[in-house]
């Protein structure tokens, strides 16, 4: 969909201003409703032509789109100490403490079969298996039921067993699966970064500011999604953090202003 059109000579400031606002919200509709499409299609193995497969009937606890949970909240303190000794204000007055949290929910995901199990074209292998009665859609929190491929008792929510596989089954060939799409949460994120700083003045015309900056100043490890093939050797492993190495990291800078 297009929209243009052409301004009149009579057509006062604010009218214009009004124009290119409405102009502008439609582009970005056009925009949005072309990556929507874009998103929706696949390419079919042994075609040149686009092609489109169909979702399968209702499923437990089906989500097409779901946004993690976002916080960052940042803070300024300069302390207000004053020294009557010039060398021990030199040195421990004028500091400023700075910090920043971020504090995110896990981001949605989805479990999958891991091969083309409904035998649709799809190249991507989007199939997802059958959620077994009784299971919650999101099995990331308590013990594992116990199934072939892993011990029951054992916890969840943790790198070596985020999910619990036994939750699911394969669905019979030529079918759907009938498990919701983003139905998992995935780790969450709390980071907290701190800095100080200090500016000394030497002399009149230079200004020179010392910083120490900390990242991840409580030393958490911050883990990536897990495996989501829930029959492979994977499934439910967390083998990557976040950022690497992780760990807390520290660097110093001085900054000279002249």
């Amino acid at each position: 969909m297009g929209f243009t059109g052409r301004l009149l000579t009579g057509d006062t400031e604010a009218q214009e201003r009004q124009w290119i606002a409405v102009s502008g919200v439609l582009h970005l509709f056009q925009i949005h409703r072309h990556k929507i499409n874009y998103l929706r299609r696949r390419i079919a193995p042994g075609t040149k032509r686009r092609a489109r497969f169909p979702e399968p009937g209702p499923r437990p606890g089906a989500i097409l789109v779901r946004r993690e949970t976002k916080s960052c909240p940042t803070t300024t303190y300069p302390f207000p100490f004053r020294f009557q000794h010039k060398a021990v204000g030199w040195i421990l007055g004028g500091w400023t403490v700075n910090g920043i949290g971020t504090f995110r929910t896990g981001e949605p995901f989805t479990a999958r079969y891991g091969s083309n199990r409904s035998a649709n074209g799809d190249r991507w292998s989007p199939d997802r298996p059958n959620l077994n009665p009784g299971f919650s859609p999101n099995p990331t929190s308590g013990v594992s039921a116990g199934c072939a491929s892993v011990k029951a008792g054992t916890p969840l929510g943790t790198p070596d067993l985020y999910y619990d596989p036994c939750a699911f089954s394969r669905p019979a060939a030529g079918t759907w699966g009938n498990l919701g799409r983003n139905t998992l949460n995935g780790p969450g994120l709390f980071d907290t970064d701190f800095s100080v700083d200090k500016t000394f003045k030497p002399t009149e015309r230079i200004n020179m500011q010392f910083r120490a900056e900390i990242f991840n100043l409580l030393n958490q490890a911050h883990f990536y999604l897990p495996g989501p093939n829930a029959f492979s050797g994977s499934a439910g492993h967390i083998t990557s953090l976040v950022a690497f190495p992780g760990g807390r990291l520290i660097q110093l800078g001085v900054k000279v202003l002249f």
